[in-house]
């Protein structure tokens, strides 16, 4: 007797093993970003905190929430606003002189730097990753 495995058996084999790495590589991002929207959010609030980003963070979070359980619409919702966040910030560093009169403090540039490159590298990694895709489906077919 062979320890052979019909083709069907195999091919789910291996979705559910890119599913799995799908779901590993979500959960990094999601968490990735809201630690530095929890840092966001404090500098915010330590350094007086606008209606527009606290509004942001929230649509943040209900977007993450939305990709765990699964909305592929969530994942082109994410990586919309992710280049959006991350061309905003790119105008900000290109007008530097302005924000030099503003007295930004240098923990905004260093957050504003990292959200830059949080937000390019996670909308790639969302838009090219097929485990991503594979665990996007599998959640929802669960909700």
């Amino acid at each position: 007797m062979t320890n052979e495995t019909s083709p069907s058996e195999d091919y789910f084999g291996r979705m559910n093993r890119q599913a799995q790495r799908g779901k590993s590589v979500l959960r990094t991002i999601i968490f990735s970003n809201c630690l530095l929207l929890t840092i966001f959010i404090y500098l915010n609030f330590k350094y007086g905190a606008s209606p527009q980003s606290v509004i942001g963070s929230i649509n943040t979070i209900v977007i993450c929430v939305l990709l765990y359980m699964g909305k592929e619409w969530a994942k082109w919702l994410f990586v919309c606003m992710s280049f959006f966040q991350a061309g905003m910030i790119a105008y900000l560093f290109f007008t530097y002189q302005i924000s030099i009169r503003m007295n930004i403090p240098s923990m905004y540039w260093i957050v504003l730097t990292l959200t830059l490159i949080l937000s390019v590298i996670s909308s790639l990694i969302m838009l090219i990753s097929k485990g991503v895709g594979e665990y996007l489906y599998i959640q929802s077919t669960k909700y």
